[in-house]
């Protein structure tokens, strides 16, 4: 009875570490800075200098630490800078010297994010109500000697995404959970499921965008995750081969006059600059020279002559914004060409329509494509239009980056069983092994006591004397 039910333990636990791959989910925000002048031309900083962050839990005592996500850089770091103590509560901020889980485990000798100060470290984390001790990071020491009453240092965590080199596994957040066995692979991608469609005619506001909070999800594929939504057969794949997220197209162009070359007038307008960088830390689109001259000529032009359109332009970028109004509208924007990025080896098109890249706030209409002009650059940085519209899947350890294509054919009713019939069997196992320990047990317990009763026939017979009628007493 004991051996079973140390049998019926073990396969439990083994049914449990199958079926419960963890995975981490992180709710994901914007940030901007707040203080800038509400303006129109405000509002481009914004769009340019958005930055997506999350909460951690670290320490103990726990301190929640606003946490920075980034896919220009690989590492799992803390870095720290001064901040005005005005309306803060200093028993909320995290403090090394406070922590008793921190710990510096190198000396100052290595040169790992700014300079040869920081230092390698580990400290307790808390992420999705699950406890990780001693969790490796990179401490970027801050040497600055305030003297400013006024100022406090905060610090906060940083996690980068950057596609890994051979010596950045070490302090890369997702190779540490990887190591840990917390997750079973490096796959992440950002879910917007919280962002409401958009019907034809509707746009999406600004103030829309920097409420929503997408997650961001680690150890796990879109298919397994939801697998009523994606299709594990319309997954496909391809390579970055670079230390940056990038796809290279094949074609990328628009059409002039209409959103379709069916008509006899449209031009097509092909780019010949094919490299697109993914960062969703932006949320505008920059594009090459080539196709913001093309744009601003064939569509804007007529509308900056009237004053309904308006240029903005800093020390860097150059973008453009329409004032919303009886005479420029939905309709107006219908009409804007729909750009194409085609991908042969994909066999897929993606298009961007009016909707994909232009937002509205306080009455205007801002586009989301700008050009650097200071860059001599001709290559087109993208992210959030991007990851709105498609899924994408990325994988730091292989340099790949999936997507999920509808146009690919799949067998009726095959979308659920591809991708759960690994569960489904994994039920029947455990299922099956039950039902076989219990017969087990039961024919083991009758072979048992027929074995017993059995025996002890025999050993009656073999103590057994025959006694002459004097000895019975």
């Amino acid at each position: 009875m004991k051996n079973a039910f140390i049998f019926i333990f073990i396969i439990e636990k083994w049914f449990r570490l199958v079926l419960s791959s963890e995975i981490i989910s992180l709710e994901l925000q914007y940030y901007y800075d707040q203080t800038l002048p509400n303006s129109s031309y405000s509002i481009f900083e914004i769009l340019d200098k958005t930055y997506v962050y999350t909460y951690l839990k670290v320490g103990d005592p726990e301190y929640n630490i606003k946490t920075f996500i980034s896919m220009e850089y690989s590492y799992f770091s803390m870095s720290s800078k001064y901040e005005p103590i005005d309306a803060k509560d200093l028993s909320q901020i995290y403090n090394i010297n406070k922590s008793n889980t921190f710990q510096n485990i190198s000396l100052l000798d290595k040169y790992y994010i700014k300079s040869i100060n920081d230092i390698a470290a580990k400290e307790k984390f808390k992420i999705n109500s699950m406890a990780i001790k001693d969790l490796d990071f990179i401490y970027e020491s801050n040497n600055a000697n305030m003297e400013n009453s006024s100022l406090i240092e905060i610090n906060y965590m940083n996690i980068g995404l950057q596609i890994l080199l051979n010596d950045k596994f070490k302090y890369n957040f997702i190779s540490l959970l990887k190591e840990r066995k917390i997750i079973d692979n490096y796959n992440w991608f950002i879910l917007f499921d919280q962002l409401p469609k958009k019907s034809k005619g509707e746009m999406y506001n600004l103030d829309e965008i920097m409420n929503n909070k997408p997650k961001l999800l680690i150890g796990i594929l879109p298919h397994v995750y939801n697998p009523k939504k994606y299709n594990e057969k319309q997954f496909v794949q391809l390579y970055s081969n670079n230390f940056q997220w990038v796809i290279y197209f094949k074609y990328i162009y628009y059409f002039s006059k209409n959103n379709t070359n069916n008509n006899a007038n449209s031009q097509k307008r092909s780019l010949y600059a094919n490299r697109v960088e993914i960062d969703f830390n932006t949320l505008l689109i920059y594009s090459p020279s080539l196709y913001y001259t093309y744009i601003k000529r064939d569509f804007f032009n007529e509308y900056l002559s009237l004053n309904i359109c308006h240029l903005y332009e800093d020390n860097s970028i150059e973008g453009i914004f329409c004032e919303k109004s009886k005479n420029f509208g939905i309709e107006n924007l219908k009409l804007f060409p729909t750009l194409y990025f085609e991908y042969i080896e994909l066999n897929y098109t993606f298009e961007f329509s009016y909707q994909d890249l232009f937002l509205e706030k306080d009455n205007k209409f801002l586009f989301l494509i700008a050009v650097d002009i200071n860059s001599e650059i001709d290559e087109w940085y993208i992210g959030f239009s991007f990851l709105k519209k498609y899924q994408f899947v990325f994988n730091q350890d292989s340099k790949t980056i999936g997507f999920y294509n509808p146009d690919l054919e799949i067998e009726t009713n095959s979308n659920s069983k591809s991708s759960s019939s690994k569960y489904i069997l994994y039920i029947i196992i455990f299922i099956s092994w039950i039902i076989f320990i219990f017969i087990g047990f039961f024919i083991g317990k009758y072979f048992y006591k027929k074995y017993k009763t059995k025996k002890r026939a025999n050993e009656l017979d073999d103590n057994y004397e025959y006694l002459s009628g004097n000895n019975i007493n």
